[in-house]
C-alpha cells in the first residue's frame, strides 16, 4: 500500500502548501496502509488545499496560509484584514469546507457512520506557537471543530497530529465510496449478477489512481491518451469534462464522437452522474448541462446549418460526409467552444480535427517550462489500434499541435475478461504489420515487449460455438435462463445490420421485444436492452457478454489492406467483453480468422 497524490494541475501551490505536500509525502514514504491525497480538489464551489483519506485514521482537510502575524492588521471571526488586501478567516473557512465534507458523507447511508473519522486543520505556516497565543488571533481563530498547526507543529508533524490518536478500519468499499460521494465524476456502476437467482444489486467501482490522474491531469491545453480497450479511457474523457466544468462553470465543453453507438453511451454515462449531483443538496449546482455530446457530422451540420443534399447515391453520400462537409466547416467554422474531447481520435480524419481545433477557443496557459502559451483546450482518447475507419496517423506538427510531454499511453486493462484481449492481441500480432503495431505501443519500462504467453492466472472467459444461427440463439437462451445475465448484459456483434435483423427474428418472443439494433437503440434502450451491432458501429460498446457472430465470414486470403482492416475490426469486436467472450463460426475447420483465432487460444490455454 501507499499514498496516492491526485493533483489538479491547474492551480499553482504557495511555498507554504508545497512544504505541508513534501511533508506529508514523507510522512507516508514507507506507510503500509492505504491512503489518498487530493491537492486542490473542487468539491462545489469550494477548492479546499489538501483532502487526504486514510483508511486507519479517516479524512482529513488541511487549508494552508503562508501569512506571518505582522502581515494581519486586523481579525475577526469572519474576516481578516491583511496589509494589502481583505480575505476569509481561514479557520472559518476550513470549517466551511469541514461542514461541505460532513454533509457529503453523512448523506451517503454506506458512510455515513465516518462522519465521527472527519478532521479539518488549519496549518499557518508563518506562525509560530507564540504568534497563535496573541488575544486577538487566538479569540478569532478559536473555531470548533478546526484545529490550528502551527509552524512549530509542521517542524515535527505526525500522521496523527492531522487525525487523532482514534484508528478506524476503512474498507475497500468504503474507500471507493469515500472518493465517488466527493467527486461523483469518478464513479464506475456495475451490476452484479448473482448465480443461483435473479437478485442484483449495484457494487460501485472508481477510476484508480493513475486513471483520476489523467482526468485532472494539465486541464488546459491540448492533451491526449491512447489506451488499451479497456483501460478506462471513455471514462476518464467523462470525468475530464466533469473536472473542466466544476473549475469553469460558464464554460461551453462538446465532446465527439464518431458514431452514435459511442455517443448514446457516453450521454447515458453522463445522465447517470448528472443524477448523482442533482441528488445532493450540496453539490447540485454543477452545470453538466453546459457539456454536449454528438458525433462529429452532427456537430459541424449543427453549427454551420449545413443539409446533405438530396438524391446521393451511397458513394456520394460517403464523399459529402467525408471530405465535402469537412472542407466547409474550415471554411465556416468559428471559436465557439471553451474545450472541446474527441473519443477515438484515432478514427477522424486530419479535416476532421482541424475543425475541432478551429471550433476551439484559445486561452492562455502555462507549459512544462512554466512559461505563459496560448493555445486551446484540446483533449483526445483513443487507440490506434482500433483505427477502422481512418488507416492513416496523423502527424501532430502538420496539423499544428505540439503534443511534446503532453500525451500518455494507458497499457492496464481494468475489465474483468482479460483473456479476450490477450487472445486479440494475439490474432493481431499474426500479421507482419499490425504485429510492429503491436509491438511499438506495448512496450513496458524496460523497453521489452509485454508478454503475451503468460496466462496461466488468466481464468477462462472465451467460448466457441459452432453451428447455425440456431446455435447462436441457444446460447442467448441459456445466459438469460440461467440468470447469469440480463438483456442489458449481452451484445451481439454481426458482419451487417441484415445479419442482426436475422438473428433478431430468431429470438424467442420475450428477448426479441427487449432486442434493438444499436443505431435505432435511445439511451433508455442503452441502459435496459439487449443490443445487436455490426462490428464498426461496436465501437466504445461493452457487454459482459458479448457474441460474435459469423466470425468465419472474415478470411485471411485477402489483400494486405483488407487483411488489416479485417483483423482490427475482430480485434475490437473480442476486446468489447468484460467477462465472456463467445466466437460462432459455422465450421471452424475451413480457412478462416474463426479458424486462427481458435486455434491461437488453444494454443496459449494448453501452455498455460
Amino acid at each position: 500500500m501507499s499514498l496516492y497524490i491526485i493533483k489538479n494541475d491547474s492551480k499553482d501551490l504557495t511555498p507554504g502548501e508545497n512544504k505541508l505536500l513534501n511533508k506529508i509525502k514523507k510522512l507516508y514514504e514507507n506507510y503500509e496502509n492505504e491512503a489518498y491525497l487530493y491537492v486542490q480538489p473542487t468539491i462545489s464551489n469550494l477548492i479546499p488545499d489538501f483532502i487526504l483519506i486514510d483508511n486507519k485514521k479517516g479524512i482529513s482537510i488541511l487549508e494552508v496560509k503562508d501569512w506571518s502575524l505582522s502581515y494581519i492588521k486586523d481579525v475577526n471571526k469572519k474576516r481578516t484584514i491583511l496589509i494589502d488586501r481583505e480575505d476569509d478567516n481561514p479557520v472559518n473557512q476550513t470549517k466551511q469546507y469541514f461542514n461541505i465534507c460532513n454533509g457529503i458523507i453523512s448523506d451517503n447511508d454506506k458512510i455515513y457512520d465516518l462522519n465521527e473519522f472527519l478532521y479539518a486543520n488549519t496549518v499557518l505556516t508563518n506562525m509560530s506557537d507564540k504568534d497563535l497565543k496573541q488575544e486577538k488571533i487566538k479569540s478569532a481563530f478559536n473555531i470548533k471543530p478546526v484545529k490550528i498547526l502551527s509552524k512549530d507543529d509542521l517542524l515535527k508533524l505526525s500522521i496523527r497530529d492531522m487525525f487523532s490518536m482514534e484508528e478506524c478500519e476503512i474498507s475497500e468499499d468504503e474507500m471507493i465510496n469515500i472518493r465517488t460521494s466527493l467527486f461523483p465524476e469518478i464513479k464506475i456502476v456495475k451490476a452484479n449478477c448473482e448465480e443461483d437467482n435473479s437478485f442484483k444489486d449495484e457494487i460501485i467501482y472508481s477510476l484508480d489512481n493513475k486513471q483520476e490522474n489523467y482526468a485532472r491531469k494539465i486541464p488546459y491545453g491540448p492533451y491526449m491518451i491512447t489506451g488499451v480497450p479497456g483501460s478506462g479511457k471513455t471514462q476518464i474523457l467523462i470525468a475530464r469534462s466533469i473536472n473542466l466544468i466544476k473549475e469553469n462553470p460558464d464554460w461551453k465543453i462538446q465532446i465527439v464522437t464518431y458514431n452514435l453507438s459511442l455517443t448514446n453511451k457516453i450521454e447515458s454515462i453522463l445522465n447517470e452522474i448528472a443524477s448523482d449531483y442533482s441528488n445532493s443538496f450540496i453539490l447540485k449546482d454543477i452545470k453538466i448541462e453546459n457539456i454536449g455530446v454528438s458525433t462529429f457530422h452532427k456537430l459541424v451540420m449543427r453549427e454551420n446549418g449545413e443539409i446533405m443534399p438530396y438524391k446521393l447515391n451511397s458513394n456520394q453520400k460517403n464523399t459529402w460526409f467525408n471530405v465535402t462537409l469537412p472542407a466547409l466547416a474550415l471554411k465556416k467554422c468559428k471559436p465557439t467552444y471553451d474545450a472541446i474531447l474527441i473519443d477515438e481520435y484515432q478514427d477522424f480524419q486530419d479535416d476532421w480535427i482541424r475543425v475541432c481545433i478551429k471550433l476551439c477557443k484559445k486561452y492562455k496557459y502555462k507549459n512544462y517550462q512554466g512559461k505563459e502559451v496560448e493555445g486551446i483546450n484540446l483533449f483526445m482518447a483513443g487507440d490506434r489500434l482500433q483505427s477502422i475507419y481512418n488507416s492513416k496517423e496523423h502527424s501532430w506538427n502538420k496539423l499544428g499541435i505540439n503534443m511534446q510531454g503532453r500525451s500518455n499511453f494507458l497499457k492496464t486493462c481494468y475489465r474483468t475478461g482479460k483473456e479476450n484481449s490477450f487472445l486479440a492481441l494475439k490474432f493481431l500480432q499474426e500479421n507482419k504489420t499490425l504485429k510492429e503495431e503491436v509491438n511499438k505501443f506495448y512496450k513496458d519500462d524496460e523497453n521489452k515487449v509485454m508478454s503475451l504467453e503468460n496466462t496461466s492466472e488468466i481464468k477462462s472467459t472465451v467460448e466457441f460455438i459452432e453451428g447455425e444461427y440456431e446455435e447462436v440463439i441457444s446460447c442467448v437462451n441459456s445466459l438469460i435462463r440461467n440468470n447469469k445475465y440480463s438483456y442489458k448484459d449481452i451484445l451481439i456483434v454481426c458482419y451487417s445490420q441484415k445479419q442482426c435483423e436475422k438473428i433478431k427474428n430468431m429470438l424467442p418472443s420475450y428477448i426479441r421485444v427487449n432486442t434493438r439494433f444499436v443505431k435505432e437503440a435511445d439511451k433508455e434502450d442503452m441502459d435496459t436492452c439487449l443490443l445487436t451491432s455490426t462490428y464498426y458501429s461496436s465501437k466504445g460498446l461493452e457487454g459482459k457478454a458479448v457474441i460474435l457472430v459469423d466470425v468465419d465470414f472474415f478470411s485471411g486470403n485477402l489483400d494486405m489492406k483488407k487483411e488489416i482492416m479485417d483483423r482490427k475490426l475482430l480485434y475490437v469486436g473480442m476486446t468489447r467483453a468484460s467477462e465472456k467472450l463467445i466466437i460462432h463460426a459455422k465450421n471452424f475447420n475451413k480457412n478462416s480468422f474463426a479458424k486462427d483465432i481458435k486455434n491461437i487460444y488453444d494454443g496459449f490455454i494448453e501452455f498455460a
